[in-house]
């Protein structure tokens, strides 16, 4: 039989009961290591098994890393100094091509900057004015942009069904009042047909969606995309494309954007559906607005910057806009580009009520 010993080379097993605690740092050269596995290696066992949990705060990663402490700028520390031990030469394997790379990583490496910015702080300063922040640190902030008016929605009043850009939908089912807003319950599924003509292929389409979230469970929306989604490859019919939206019982108005990729609308091919799944069919989860922005609804107009860093790695930006009507939800979308044209995925800015 074959017997191998087990090393953990990071910690001394000797003192691990409460409360002292014995630990040893990776050392200068990976000493700690070095001298583990070579202890190891004396007693002439068939094989010696590394453990490590990739931890860097516990210090016995072994995989690549620019930044690590005792690394020197060589991401391979670790893995030459096995190969040294064992006699042998590390040749690093070549890094993946950049169009498979995390676009962040990427922009590490010194490929093509495609990563956005990133919204920081945002805020309603009222009803008709917010603040948000974008920051990027791999390429300075270029422009902001805003969608005031989206291309279709719907919402509720006290008294009927609202629709902008899409036809009027065969239910009626009329909104209630809840914590100020109007909404649609959902204990039934609603859904509304897609224009045709209202996209191209090539403009990436939003949806805003707000809900008065008051069940565990997910509000699932379908929307009719090509390719069709497919569960399986094998599956002989595709479905519709879907987004969800986390319902977490917060008794509170919650607002989501979501990307809606690949949007295709064809004829019998233009259903977007809102569907409550896990709910336990409570009533008070409730459908505000859904509004739908493409690229040609974003503007620039009525923005003022207020901020910005030296480099403009950070900018804040003020935008302003009409005032939204009294307890019907209104979706304002805001968004920005660095100055290659890498777009922030937008984000609603919150309950923006009138006066």
């Amino acid at each position: 039989k074959q017997f191998g010993l087990w090393a953990y080379p990071r910690f001394d097993n000797a003192g691990q009961h409460p409360p002292v605690r014995r630990s040893f740092s990776r050392g200068e050269n990976l000493q700690t290591l070095r001298q583990t596995v070579q202890s190891y290696a004396a007693q002439k066992p068939d094989l010696i098994l590394l453990s490590s949990w990739n931890d860097w705060q516990e210090n016995t990663a072994l995989e690549p890393a620019l930044e690590v402490d005792g690394g020197n700028g060589d991401p391979y520390q670790a893995l030459r100094t096995i190969a040294e031990l064992q006699g042998k030469t590390f040749t690093p394997p070549p890094l993946p091509p950049f169009t498979a790379m995390d676009p962040w990583v990427r922009a590490k490496h010194g490929g093509p900057d495609l990563t956005p910015p990133r919204l920081g702080s945002a805020s309603a300063e009222s009803s008709t004015a917010v603040r948000y922040e974008l920051i990027d640190e791999t390429s300075p902030v270029g422009k902001f942009e805003i969608g005031r008016t989206p291309c279709a929605s719907v919402t509720w009043d006290g008294e009927k069904l609202l629709t902008t850009g899409f036809p009027t939908p065969g239910d009626q089912v009329l909104g209630h009042e809840h914590e100020g807003f109007f909404g649609r319950d959902l204990t039934s599924d609603f859904s509304v047909t897609l224009p045709p003509g209202l996209f191209t292929k090539s403009e990436q389409v939003w949806l805003a969606v707000t809900v008065f979230d008051e069940a565990e469970g997910v509000l699932r929306i379908e929307y009719p995309g090509d390719p069709p989604h497919q569960r399986e490859p094998t599956d002989e019919f595709g479905l519709p494309r879907q987004v969800e939206f986390p319902l977490r019982a917060t008794h509170r108005w919650k607002t989501i954007t979501f990307p809606l990729d690949e949007l295709t609308v064809a004829p019998g091919h233009d259903q977007l559906v809102f569907r409550t799944v896990d709910t336990g069919g409570n009533w008070a989860v409730m459908l505000g607005n859904a509004s739908l922005f493409r690229e040609r609804d974003l503007d620039t107009g009525n923005i003022e910057e207020v901020a910005a860093s030296p480099d403009r790695h950070s900018v804040t930006a003020r935008a302003t806009f009409a005032a939204p009507p009294e307890k019907r939800m209104r979706h304002v979308i805001v968004t920005g580009q660095d100055v290659l044209g890498n777009r922030m995925c937008p984000v609603e800015i919150g309950e923006l009520r009138a006066e």
